[in-house]
C-alpha cells in the first residue's frame, strides 16, 4: 500500500508539496480516499472468496486499519530524502540525537511500568521535540521505533493499552490510531518548519537581492555623479574658449593689423564649438538609443572614403599629440549599407579614444576587414593600454577607468558606450583588446547589407 502511493509521488514530483501543509492535507485526503479504499476492496474480496469471512464483516476494519497505516507511514516514506538522515548522526548534533532518543525510550519505559495509568499523551511533546530538532529524519526513526516497541508490549500485554477491557484486535486498532495521531501531527509540525525556514530563506536572499540592487543604485548615482563633473568640465572648456575670444573680437581689441590673429582666433571659437555640438550629439544619442526613438537612415556608403575623411578631421589633434595615423584597406572600393551619421560617429569615437591614450610618438592604425557578408573596422594603438579587470566596464554609459585626478583624459564616458550602441543597432557588435603598456585594438563588425525598419516590422509580422 505504501509502495502504491509513495512511488507515484515520488515519480510526479508531487512528494516536494509534502512539505508544506496544504500539500499534507491534499495527501491525506488522497492516500485516506481512492488508494486505501482499492486495497480494502481487494483484500476483503480475496478474504470473502476464499471463505475466511463476509466482504462487508472485512471491509470496515481492514479499511480502518489500511488507511491508519498509510497516513502513518505513507507521507514519510515519500518525504525522506537519504540525506534527511545524515544531520541526526553528525558529531556536533550527536549527543543531542542520543538525549532526544533517550527520552523517547525513558518515556516507553514509564508507559510500560504503570500500564494501568493512560501515559500515552507524554509521548507526544517527546515527538515534537524530535521533530523540532531533528526534522523529518528524526521524527521517521523515532516514530518507527516507538511504534516497534509498544506493538512488542501490546503482544506481551504489557504497555498503556493492557489494562483496557478491549479485544485485542480492538486494542490493536487503538494503538494504529495512536501512532497514526503522533505521525500526522509531528508531519504537520515539520511541515510548518519547513516552510518557516523557506520563508526565511526568501527573506534572506530577498534581502541580498535588496542590498545589491541598492549598491547598483549608488554605484549608478555614483557615474552619474562622475558623468556630470566630468560634463561640467568638457562643455566650460570650450565655452570658456568661446565667451573669451569671442569678447575679444567684441571689444575690439584686435585692429585691423590684426587681422591675422583674428583669423587665428576665429579657428579656435569654430574648433571648441565643433567640440561642444559633438559632445552634445554624444548625449542626445545615448538618450534616444537608451529610450529606443533612434532611428537609422540607411544608404550605401563607401567606407574607405568615410575612414579617411574621419582621419583627415582628426589629424590636426594627431599632429598636436605627436601620433602618426596609418589605414590598411583593400584597393579596391568597400560598400556597406549604413546610416552614414552613426558610422562616422563610431570611428571618430574610436580615433578620438585612440589618439586622447596613446603618448607622444606612437601610432594609431586603422584596418579594414571584409569578412564574407560582414565588415569589421579595426582600430588599434601604442597608447597606455586597458587594466584587464577595467575592460568589462567599458561599453558602460558613463564609465570610465580613469577618473578623478586624471583630467588630461577627461570624457564624459560614453564614447565606447555609443560605439557600442551604434554597433548593435546596426546589427553589428564591439570587442575590445588590450594590454597595459602595450596598446589596445577595438574592433567593430557590422552587416554588409542592414535590414530597413519596415524591414523589421515586416519580419516581426511574419
Amino acid at each position: 500500500e505504501v509502495l502504491i502511493v509513495a512511488c507515484p509521488l515520488r515519480q510526479s514530483g508531487f512528494d516536494k508539496k509534502l512539505t508544506s501543509s496544504e500539500g499534507l492535507g491534499i495527501f491525506y485526503l488522497l492516500a485516506l480516499g481512492p488508494a486505501t479504499l482499492i486495497s480494502t476492496c481487494l483484500a476483503s474480496g480475496y478474504l470473502s472468496w476464499v471463505g475466511a469471512d463476509t466482504f462487508w464483516n472485512v471491509f470496515p476494519v481492514w479499511y480502518a486499519s489500511a488507511a491508519m497505516g498509510m497516513a502513518a507511514i505513507a507521507p514519510l516514506a515519500s518525504v525522506l530524502q537519504w540525506q534527511d538522515f545524515r544531520p541526526i548522526f553528525e558529531l556536533r548534533k550527536l549527543a543531542g540525537t542520543i538525549v532526544l532518543f533517550f527520552s523517547v525510550i525513558a518515556t516507553l519505559a514509564l508507559m510500560r511500568h504503570f500500564s494501568y495509568l493512560p501515559l500515552g499523551f507524554l509521548l507526544f511533546p517527546v515527538m515534537l521535540f524530535i521533530t523540532l530538532f531533528r526534522g523529518y529524519g528524526g521524527i521517521a526513526l523515532a516514530t518507527g521505533f516507538a511504534s516497534a516497541i509498544m506493538i512488542y508490549n501490546l503482544m506481551a500485554a504489557q504497555g498503556f493499552l493492557s489494562a483496557t477491557p478491549l479485544h485485542f484486535r480492538d486494542k490493536l486498532m487503538v494503538l494504529q490510531l495512536f501512532i497514526v495521531v503522533i505521525s500526522a501531527t509531528s508531519m504537520y509540525f515539520a511541515a510548518i518548519l519547513a516552510e518557516r525556514r523557506r520563508l526565511i530563506q526568501q527573506l534572506e536572499d530577498a534581502s541580498k537581492s535588496a542590498l545589491s540592487a541598492r549598491d547598483a543604485a549608488e554605484g549608478a548615482n555614483q557615474s552619474k555623479s562622475v558623468f556630470l563633473a566630468n560634463m561640467s568640465h568638457e562643455l566650460r572648456t570650450p565655452l570658456n574658449a568661446i565667451l573669451g575670444y569671442s569678447e575679444i573680437m567684441r571689444d575690439g581689441l584686435l585692429k585691423a593689423k590684426c587681422e591675422g590673429e583674428c583669423r587665428e582666433h576665429s579657428k579656435v571659437i569654430h574648433s571648441a564649438g565643433s567640440h561642444l555640438l559633438s559632445l552634445i550629439n554624444d548625449i542626445l544619442d545615448m538618450s534616444k538609443i537608451e529610450a529606443g526613438k533612434f532611428e537609422l537612415h540607411l544608404e550605401e556608403i563607401e567606407v574607405r572614403a568615410a575612414v579617411k575623411d574621419c582621419v583627415g578631421l582628426m589629424e590636426v589633434r594627431a599632429c598636436q599629440a605627436g601620433l602618426t595615423f596609418e589605414v590598411l584597406a583593400p584597393v579596391h572600393s568597400v560598400l556597406i549599407s549604413a546610416d552614414g551619421r552613426a558610422l562616422r560617429q563610431i570611428i571618430l569615437n574610436l580615433l578620438s579614444n585612440a589618439v586622447k591614450f596613446t603618448p607622444k610618438g606612437g601610432r594609431v592604425i586603422v584596418d579594414l576587414f571584409e569578412r564574407g557578408d560582414d565588415l569589421e573596422i579595426c582600430v588599434r594603438d601604442t597608447g597606455v593600454g586597458i587594466p584587464a579587470k577595467d575592460i568589462s566596464r567599458l561599453g558602460i554609459p558613463f564609465e570610465q577607468v580613469r577618473r578623478g585626478s586624471d583630467v588630461a583624459h577627461a570624457g564624459t564616458g560614453l564614447g565606447l558606450a555609443l560605439v557600442s550602441a551604434l554597433a548593435k543597432k546596426h546589427g553589428g557588435s564591439m570587442k575590445i583588446e588590450s594590454q597595459e603598456g602595450v596598446g589596445t585594438q577595438v574592433t567593430i563588425t557590422l552587416p554588409r547589407h542592414v535590414a530597413a525598419p519596415e524591414m523589421f516590422i515586416h519580419a516581426a509580422a511574419e
